[in-house]
């Protein structure tokens, strides 16, 4: 029998003799009882095998918890790999660089293509970070303008709200500016022509602070 607990066991056999035999047997506790089974949630990566008997001995349980399930060896383990790792702060601070150069790279196109329903998407992942950060003013701007594409206004209405953000002075494609940006060419230009302020001199918003 190739089973070591066996009375016919014999180290050259390769096959159990009996059904009782043929069971597997499990890193617990190297017996083929017939108490249920649980598997450890590292699974292959479990140290002691991975499945153990359902029984206070080999586990410590009576019954199969709902949730994934660790065993000693694996918990003991698994604090002491969460105490002596250490956030790599140099990592997340790339790695929220990146984000937010992509995130921006991104804003910039849909503005340069007009792309209305890419800047309504722009203005509801802004929404979290000018909350985040205290820009109560772009928050309640952002509010205003996504309640009224999901229905505070008349449908025509949003419909002009969404794809009407963006002006082209000069033609041509991906040359589209916000209104924002427009009306602030706007004003340098006439309070240049009054003489109030030279050519590429200062913004509108600079004389009103």
């Amino acid at each position: 029998c190739s089973y070591d607990d066996c009375a016919n066991f014999h180290e050259k056999a390769h096959l159990p003799c009996s059904e009782r035999c043929s069971r597997p047997f499990f890193f617990c506790c190297k017996k083929p009882l017939n108490d249920g089974l649980i598997e450890c949630g590292r699974r292959e990566n479990c140290p002691k095998g991975g499945w153990f008997h359902l029984n206070k001995k080999c586990c410590g349980l009576s019954e199969a918890p709902e949730d994934d399930w660790l065993c000693s060896s694996c918990v003991i383990n698994t604090q002491k790999k969460g105490t002596h790792e250490k956030p790599d702060l140099i990592w997340e601070y790339h790695r929220g660089l990146l984000w937010y150069c992509l995130f921006f790279a991104v804003a910039n196109s849909a503005e340069c293509q007009g792309n209305g329903w890419l800047l309504h998407a722009v203005w509801k992942v802004c929404m979290p970070v000018f909350e985040s950060r205290g820009h109560t003013q772009y928050l309640q701007q952002g509010y205003s303008f996504l309640s009224a594409v999901a229905g505070r206004i008349p449908r025509l209405a949003a419909h002009d709200a969404v794809h009407n953000r963006t002006v082209n002075l000069k033609g041509g494609k991906n040359n589209n500016m916000s209104w924002d940006r427009v009306i602030e060419i706007f004003n340098q230009e006439i309070l240049t022509e009054a003489g109030i302020i030279s050519q590429g001199g200062v913004s509108m918003s600079d004389l009103l602070t």
